[in-house]
């Protein structure tokens, strides 16, 4: 959905540009990519008590995207579609708390992946 609210973003997934739009979602593009987000959600998931590896981990993240001109805006974005993806998943046991926890978790991630975006503007 990132890319039907967002159209402009799609440039910045240089594997995506080529492919129509109505496509992606059988995309197995597409889905490699969702499924190299989620090993880095639970990358950091895992390492909430290590603070530092998710700052090393997410800005090192950032870092590798500058290549591809990812804007600090982009990475923003998203959070939301992903709380919103796995909210359909959990069904039952949503709730408001478990939604805020998420939306935590991905400013802390989107915080320091940002960062590493940064840090490659100064270099």
């Amino acid at each position: 959905r990132l890319f039907e609210a967002n159209p402009g973003v799609k440039h910045t997934f240089v594997t995506f540009r080529s492919v129509p739009s109505k496509e992606l979602t059988n995309s197995s593009l597409l889905r490699a990519h969702a499924l190299r987000v989620m090993t880095m959600v639970d990358k950091c998931v895992s390492r909430l008590d290590e603070l530092d590896k998710v700052e090393e981990t997410m800005k090192s993240l950032g870092n590798r995207h500058t290549k591809y001109q990812v804007m600090p805006e982009h990475v923003d974005l998203m959070g939301p579609h992903f709380v919103q993806a796995i909210q359909k998943c959990m069904e039952s046991e949503w709730n408001k708390e478990t939604e805020d926890a998420w939306y935590q978790m991905f400013k802390l991630m989107t915080f320091y992946m940002k960062e590493g975006l940064k840090y490659h503007e100064k270099a």
